[in-house]
């Protein structure tokens, strides 16, 4: 029987003599507190990251802001400086409307008083005009409604006129000289026994040359 011991290490000559006297509970306790500092900084780094990019995203945000309210008051200014010009443009406007709806209101107006008084120079003598009635065609249903297809015109002027004798032919050639002349029907000739005249109703038609044209340029009074 040997009385040599088996070593299972080597021995280390000359170093420092170690011993292990804590329970190793305390060697793990101390790895365990080494991982959670460890994991205490990077949760601490993670949080700092997230904390800098809401500050960045927060900053973005109240640029932008900031950028709008500048907009916004620009916007705000073009406005009113633009409202100091909306009366006068409107105004321009309707000075504008009105010049060019002139020609379109006055194309069916005509002198009455001056046209009648050249029908009245139409009538033979002793034939004595009694009553009128004028109509622009188209403004209203026909004075009376014609019994013949009638020549294209702008106005109706139907007289009733008290004359001497029942022939209307001559009254009719004198009309043929008016301005604007375009026909003249004769509705009816009526016998008056207590004057033994004649009333007389005639419908002279009127066309464009008639009308007044007061806001064309160079207009020409008929």
């Amino acid at each position: 029987m040997s009385n040599s011991v088996a070593l299972n290490s080597p021995l280390a000559l000359g170093g420092m003599p170690r011993a292990q006297l804590l329970p190793p509970e305390f060697s793990d306790a101390r790895v365990t507190r080494a991982r959670t500092r460890r994991l205490i900084w990077a949760i601490a780094l993670v949080l700092l990251i997230v904390i800098v990019g809401v500050a960045a995203a927060a900053l973005q945000l109240a640029a932008a802001q900031a950028a709008l309210v500048a907009e916004q008051d620009r916007t705000t200014a073009l406005a009113l400086e633009q409202a100091k010009y909306v009366k006068v443009t409107g105004v321009q406007d309707q000075v504008a409307a009105i010049t060019a709806a002139q020609p379109v209101a006055a194309f069916g107006n005509i002198l009455w008083s001056d046209y009648l008084a050249k029908v009245q120079a139409t009538l033979p003598e002793g034939t004595i005009m009694t009553a009128f009635t004028a109509q622009i065609a188209g403004a209203a249903p026909p004075l009376s409604p014609p019994k013949v297809a009638l020549a294209p015109h702008v106005a109706v002027l139907a007289l009733t006129a008290d004359s001497p004798q029942a022939s209307v032919s001559d009254w009719l050639d004198n009309m043929k000289k008016l301005v604007g002349f375009v026909d003249a029907n004769p509705q009816s000739v009526v016998l008056v026994p207590a004057s033994g005249r004649y009333t007389v109703e005639v419908d002279l038609l009127i066309n464009e040359d008639a009308l007044a044209k007061t806001f064309e340029p160079n207009a020409v009074k008929k």
